[in-house]
């Protein structure tokens, strides 16, 4: 696990989904273990078919060679709770995705744009309730 602010975290939960941290390979196989007798206590179990995992390590490259954790796939990048998670460690194509899902109805928008008719202020009401909630929430695909 990591500490954050004194405490030990190991784990995070929403919903359906379930967060595991580590500070090592072995420490993940560890967590994973734990998870799933807990999980088998309760008739529950894990679907390693829908389970991934990232290492976000910034000052060793040597876990690119690791394609996979106990039964788990090792991936370069997913979305969990609509933002987009990559093994850098840095918010930088997080920031890209936003921008470009921001910029698809401002496209979709041309003819308003163009529109003399149509007053700058109705069309910074638009910019301002499509395409910033856009930009600055986070979307699940």
């Amino acid at each position: 696990g990591i500490t954050i602010g004194g405490s030990k975290i190991s784990n995070v939960r929403f919903a359906g989904d379930t967060t595991l941290i580590a500070a090592s390979q072995e420490e993940l196989v560890a967590l994973l273990n734990v998870l799933e007798q807990h999980s088998t206590a309760y008739g529950l179990g894990i679907n390693y078919n829908k389970t991934t995992v990232i290492i976000v390590d910034r000052e060793h490259d040597s876990h690119r060679e690791i394609k996979s954790i106990g039964r788990c796939e090792v991936v370069q990048s997913f979305v969990y709770l609509g933002s987009l998670i990559d093994n850098s460690g840095g918010c930088e194509n997080e920031i890209r995705r936003h921008i470009q899902q921001a910029r698809v109805p401002m496209t979709k928008l041309t003819k308003i744009w163009r529109d003399h008719n149509i007053t700058r202020a109705t069309k910074m009401s638009l910019v301002q309730s499509l395409v910033f909630s856009i930009f600055f929430m986070p979307q699940k695909l």
